[in-house]
């Protein structure tokens, strides 16, 4: 399901020339600045889940944030408001593998002379079955005396 989640996420805003990765490094190495500008990068930060009336049935809510790290020379945000809306439209009109999204919030992390980084928050809700192998209830054992053929049915685990 997380993996379905991030890899739609990722598919959506690559489709739109976005140059997006999911986060996989050191967590000091977050905020370091991207070689190549603008970057979004994909967190999963909290998944909480919640049990249905059905056993192994839940109901998930998922918060994600992705970092816009951004470049201008005017020492405004020129262009990465463009690209956030472009982010939110793409998102919450493709919905991600049966997931609905809301947006959160969008900050300001930080701003270093002409490079800044904006973090926009989602939640993701949908559902989750964990999926429990079939118990085998009896199995057919099949012996040979001889040449006559024995089969009998024995219950497992009772």
């Amino acid at each position: 399901m997380f993996q379905q989640l991030e890899d739609s996420i990722l598919e959506i805003l690559q489709n739109n020339n976005i140059d997006t990765l999911a986060w996989s490094g050191k967590a000091e190495e977050l905020f370091l600045i991207p070689k190549k500008l603008p970057a979004v990068r994909y967190i999963l930060e909290n998944v909480d889940f919640k049990e249905q009336l059905s056993l192994n049935h839940y109901t998930v809510n998922a918060k994600f944030s992705l970092l816009v790290f951004f470049r201008s020379l005017k020492e405004k945000a020129q262009g990465a408001y463009s690209l956030i809306e472009t982010i939110i439209n793409n998102l919450c009109t493709t919905l991600p593998f049966g997931f609905s999204l809301s947006l959160l919030s969008i900050d300001l992390l930080y701003h270093q002379s002409s490079e800044f980084c904006y973090q926009i928050k989602f939640n993701a809700n949908g559902k989750y079955i964990i999926s429990i192998p079939e118990e085998e209830l009896v199995r057919r054992i099949t012996t040979y005396q001889g040449d006559d053929i024995i089969s009998d049915v024995f219950s497992i685990g009772g």
